[in-house]
């Protein structure tokens, strides 16, 4: 209460003189209090080259929002892919990992930032405006979008599955879609900032970050207004692309 009416304090004569009437959004009534399923992880077994995991649903009580101005929530990286398995720990016999390393070339290190998650639905469903759709059962690599300070904004997913014919799934957690940008919390924002246009590609470049487009100008706004110096590194096709050559 102190951090949100703060002001108040201090613009008061004295701290017992403060109108309680400010303190009314800080609280929430008790009929208002719901409750909500969530996914809850049973078991897991990794094996070389597959993996199972159970889950259950457990309902808790959840408090409704206050009624406080809208702010983005924050998303940690543990949070979100709870439900994942970081690529660092499967082995390299995994198809996840073999496709990375085989087919896109990426280096280990590049590979050790990414996800694997065997049904997309996993993830859609701990995001709120999501939960009502319904995704096929496609399995996918995962790759988180975090701003500066680890809040995820945006997950893409590299479909997997060969039944499907869509290749990525892209899900905004942020309305500020300019935050969506591949790599911030993995640069020194005092050092020359590479801005590629694919998050794998950037893996390959020291202190890059991947717009995940070619032509997204408030993405790069955002970062020159965070970083020291950017450089815009283009895929080979921009001399034919007229929203690049617009750009430039």
């Amino acid at each position: 209460i102190y951090e949100r009416f703060g002001s108040k304090f201090k613009n008061s004569k004295k701290d017992n003189e403060v109108d309680p009437s400010l303190f009314k959004s800080a609280f929430v009534k008790t009929s208002d209090i719901v409750k909500k399923k969530t996914i809850v992880e049973q078991k897991s077994i990794i094996n070389d080259n597959d993996m199972d995991r159970e889950f259950s649903v457990e309902e808790e009580f959840i408090i409704p929002p206050m009624n406080i101005p809208k702010i983005a929530k924050k998303v940690g990286i543990k949070d979100i892919l709870s439900v994942c398995y970081s690529l660092k720990d499967l082995s390299d016999g995994h198809k996840s990992r073999k496709y990375l390393k085989e087919e896109r070339q990426i280096p280990d290190h590049g590979i050790d930032r990414l996800y694997y998650v065997k049904d997309i639905n996993l993830i859609t469903n701990q995001i709120e405006q999501y939960k009502d759709k319904k995704f096929f059962n496609y399995d996918g690599i995962v790759i988180p979008f975090a701003d500066f300070d680890g809040t995820i904004n945006c997950i893409q997913i590299r479909i997997m599955d060969e039944k499907s014919k869509l290749r990525y799934v892209t899900l905004f957690i942020n309305e500020d879609k300019d935050k969506a940008i591949y790599g911030l919390d993995h640069i020194d924002i005092n050092e020359t900032v590479y801005i590629l246009e694919g998050p794998f590609n950037s893996l390959f470049v020291k202190n890059a970050v991947a717009s995940a487009g070619a032509t997204q100008r408030s993405k790069i706004e955002y970062l020159c207004k965070n970083v020291k110096d950017v450089v815009l590194v283009y895929d080979c096709d921009y001399r034919s692309n007229a929203d690049i050559m617009r750009l430039l």
